[in-house]
């Protein structure tokens, strides 16, 4: 149970202005979660690998937070790298941390404005996104995730704090009484989707599961990798329905969350 005085201290760290807690933050720069990607070296290597053996040429995450998974992607794709943060007090200490990293774009703003607006771009670019914008009441994953399948014919996806349904060991996200798994997927015809490999009683750091997604194109380069496994056909198939079905499941646009 939390004691009262830090109770107290985190409700006062919550009213404090913007201009204030970025501050205070930078004071105080936390290595949360032990580290890039909630300090899974599992999960640290298996975009490692992913980024070396295939050719991408921009990655783009959704919820920079702190800015430590954003400088590990930056640091190990050598790639531009577009980062959203809806909430503005994390946003301006990210500004700070990535100020020396020319290839990071920071984004203030909604992770599916930004998606729609890249996507409106000429070209056909290969695309590597890390989606853990889904704190609070609203889960942008469903529409994200549309964007991409409709708009990048070259694209690997991972989904952060997924829920890997025969590895109860992996920690996942729960929005309005249901898990973030594969029910809350949008049809996207031709991807595969992967779960981790490796087991979460072999993980380290916070355990969390995850989801990894290729369109069809990069899907056989994916299936090669050490680190993935394709979701069991029985879970697959669970997690097939109508569209209509999934449209009635897909989340409610709600207001950005807050620090």
């Amino acid at each position: 149970m939390m004691r009262f005085r830090d109770r107290v201290r985190r409700t006062v760290d919550q009213t404090l202005p913007t201009w204030v807690a970025y501050r205070k933050d930078l004071l105080r720069p936390m290595r949360l979660y032990g580290g890039p990607m909630n300090g899974q070296p599992g999960r640290q290597q298996l975009v490692r690998d992913i980024l070396r053996e295939i050719a991408f040429d921009e990655v783009v995450e959704t919820g920079t937070y702190r800015g430590v998974t954003t400088t590990f992607l930056s640091d190990v794709s050598g790639l531009p790298v577009h980062s959203a943060e809806t909430a503005e007090r994390f946003f301006r200490y990210a500004q700070v941390r990535c100020a020396d990293r020319p290839g990071i774009a920071l984004h203030h703003g909604d992770s599916r404005g930004l998606l729609r607006r890249l996507a409106e771009r000429e070209g056909d670019a290969a695309l590597f996104c890390y989606l853990d914008a889904h704190w609070g009441e609203d889960v942008p994953r469903y529409e994200e995730l549309l964007t991409i399948h409709q708009r990048w014919s070259r694209a690997v996806v991972i989904i952060d704090d997924f829920r890997v349904h025969d590895d109860p060991g992996y920690g996942h996200e729960t929005y309005h009484g249901r898990p973030l798994d594969l029910d809350y997927l949008p049809e996207l015809p031709g991807w595969q989707m992967f779960f981790p490999a490796l087991s979460a009683a072999e993980e380290g750091g916070c355990k969390r599961g995850c989801l990894v997604l290729a369109s069809a194109e990069l899907a056989a380069a994916v299936e090669a990798l050490p680190g993935v496994r394709p979701v069991p056909p029985r879970e697959a198939a669970g997690a097939v329905s109508t569209p209509g079905q999934r449209a009635a499941r897909a989340p409610e646009p709600a207001s950005p969350r807050l620090p």
